[in-house]
This record gives structure tokens, C-alpha cells and sequence, in this order.
């Protein structure tokens, strides 16, 4: 057993400083998401939620209301419910009648013209340079699509243009907005448990700048380990022919491209998003090589697997040179 161990000795150190280094980085990211005041944006959400929808039905039945006839419709409809100057609230409204478009809050929203070719698949879509989320109502020719602006997102941010939270929210703006669930973000949900979006925090480092560098340099130092002890147990494995060589790179091959692609696949360890070195705007080609950092850890993998082929082709040639020289030496005794 002790033998075991001794033999093992730096995977179970590797281990041990991945175990640490996974702690640290827990408690980082943990730290990180207590910006979000998911409670009080859900209480914000829901009043919204609920207001939209009720503007929207008194919007539908009101205008069924009047006579074909009625002149005026949608600036009676516009003042009675007060349209206009809920815009600073974030909210917008569209009215559909037979299918075209009538009446409209705001023009800087992209909306058809034809109610038929709105065919959102969720409350939350992003139009243009913004989130928002929609409800719908309906009742004979008459269709309305209501919204409420959740946060501006701009591809690029100048001093016109900032990516921002509606103020009714209270939240930092450099939190994000996905639809996709992601370990590393805040999942949201309607009143009835359906997914609607995640909140991602915001790559802060904060006042703790060091800590996530020397987590990263933690976790360096378990693979430094961990492909240290591989290289060894490799090197004791001693090919006898060419087949055994082929196997022995190619199972060599094999642990070290699944490694890669359980970092990549399950982005693994999260605390590389923090980092510059690893942000896909400076450097991005395709998967698995998205910023100069996976580009590094990419190359150092590929080198591994180099050293270890150099390093055993180069002994089978050593030997076969040795068996040339004897050979021709005995030759030229005869």
C-alpha cells in the first residue's frame, strides 16, 4: 500500500491543489454573483409584468369598445391610457388592426408592419439594441404587442451610447442577459417556474485583482503535477516494438486531447473568463481556440505530447544506430 502511494504520490498532490484551487475559486465567483439582488429585480419584473398585462387587455377592449364608425381611435386611445409618457417607464405599445400596424408608442423600436410576421418564440427577445420582454393580447381584428425595456445592449459603447439597465431595476450595468442557462449565471424565472433568461455578473475583479491570478497560477501548478506524473508513468512504459509505441502515443494522445476538451466543453475552471488573456474579443479563430489564452493551453498540450514523442522516438533511434554500428563493425571483422 505504501508503495502504492510513493508511486502515486503526484497524482494525489495534483489532486490535492486541484481540490484547492477549485475551493478558491468557488468562493470567488460566489463573491462575484452577490451583486445581483435577484429579489429585489424579480419584485421590480413581476409589478412590470403585471402592469403590462393589464394595460394591454384594458387597451383591447377599450378599442372594441367604439363604434367602427369612432374617429380618432388611437389618439383617444394614446391620451386616455396615458401611452406616450409611459415611455420613460419603459414601456412601449404596438396596435395591430387586421393585421397592420396603427399605432405605435415609440419609433425607434423594429417592428413589422404586419402583426403576421411577429412570430417571437419567447417573453424575452432582443430587438435591435435591446431586451425586452412581451405580452401579447388579442380579441377579434384587434392584436397589440406590449413591451417593457429590460436593458440596452449596444455592440459598442461610446459616450452617446451605454449599455444600461432600465433605472427601475437598480442593477449594475455590466451584468448581462442571456437565454441560455449557464453554471456561471443567475437564472430567471416567471412566476410559474418557466425559464426566462440568466443574469451573468459582471467580470468584476474588484478590489480582489490577485486573487483570481493566483488561483489561475494554483491551478497551473495541479496540471504542471498532473501531466508531470503522467509523463512519468509514460516513460516507465517501456515499447518493445512499433505497435506498443503507436499505442503508447496514441492512449498518451487520447488523455490528453479529453482533458482539453472537458476544460473547453464545460468551461473549466470559470475563473479563465476573468482574465483578459482569455477574452475572445482580442483573438477568436473556432472552437477551442477562441482567445490567445486557449490558444497557449492549446500549444502547451500539443507540446506535452511533442516531448514525450521526441523523446521516445529519439531513444528507439539511438538504439537502432547502436545495432547499425555493432552490425557493421561485425561485419568488418570478417
Amino acid at each position: 500500500m505504501k508503495d502504492l502511494i510513493f508511486k502515486l504520490r503526484y497524482f494525489l498532490i495534483s489532486f490535492a491543489i486541484l481540490s484547492l484551487a477549485m475551493g478558491g475559486e468557488q468562493s470567488f465567483l460566489k463573491k462575484n454573483t452577490e451583486e445581483i439582488n435577484i429579489s429585489h429585480f424579480a419584485k421590480i419584473f413581476y409589478n412590470k409584468q403585471n402592469q403590462l398585462k393589464n394595460l394591454s387587455n384594458n387597451i383591447v377592449k377599450k378599442i372594441n369598445s367604439f363604434d367602427k364608425d369612432e374617429k380618432n381611435i388611437w389618439d383617444k386611445i394614446e391620451n386616455e391610457n396615458n401611452l406616450k409618457n409611459l415611455n420613460e417607464s419603459g414601456f412601449y405599445f404596438f396596435i395591430y388592426k387586421n393585421d397592420s400596424l396603427k399605432y405605435w408608442s415609440a419609433n425607434h423600436i423594429p417592428i413589422p408592419i404586419f402583426f403576421s410576421d411577429f412570430q417571437p418564440n419567447t417573453e424575452i427577445i432582443k430587438l435591435q439594441n435591446a431586451w425586452y420582454h412581451i405580452d401579447i393580447a388579442s380579441a377579434q381584428n384587434i392584436k397589440t404587442i406590449s413591451m417593457f425595456l429590460i436593458k440596452t445592449q449596444f455592440p459598442y459603447e461610446n459616450k452617446f451610447l451605454k449599455n444600461s439597465f432600465h433605472k427601475d431595476f437598480d442593477i449594475e450595468n455590466s451584468v448581462a442577459i442571456s437565454l441560455f442557462e449557464d453554471t456561471q449565471a443567475i437564472p430567471f424565472y416567471d412566476k410559474n417556474n418557466n425559464y426566462l433568461f440568466s443574469l451573468h455578473p459582471s467580470k468584476k475583479l474588484g478590489s480582489s485583482v490577485l486573487k483570481p491570478y493566483l488561483i489561475i497560477i494554483i491551478y497551473l501548478i495541479a496540471l504542471f503535477l498532473l501531466f508531470f506524473s503522467i509523463n512519468k508513468f509514460f516513460f516507465h512504459w517501456k515499447a518493445k516494438n512499433s505497435s506498443l509505441l503507436i499505442l503508447k502515443f496514441l492512449a498518451l494522445g487520447m488523455i490528453l486531447f479529453f482533458t482539453r476538451f472537458f476544460m473547453i466543453y464545460f468551461k473549466f475552471p470559470m475563473i479563465f473568463d476573468f482574465i483578459e488573456l482569455f477574452e475572445p474579443q482580442y483573438f477568436g479563430l473556432y472552437v477551442g481556440f477562441n482567445s490567445i489564452g486557449d490558444f497557449i493551453l492549446n500549444l502547451i498540450f500539443f507540446m506535452i505530447f511533442f516531448y514525450q514523442f521526441l523523446k521516445d522516438t529519439k531513444k528507439r533511434f539511438q538504439i537502432f544506430l547502436k545495432k547499425k554500428t555493432n552490425f557493421s563493425n561485425f561485419l568488418s571483422l570478417q
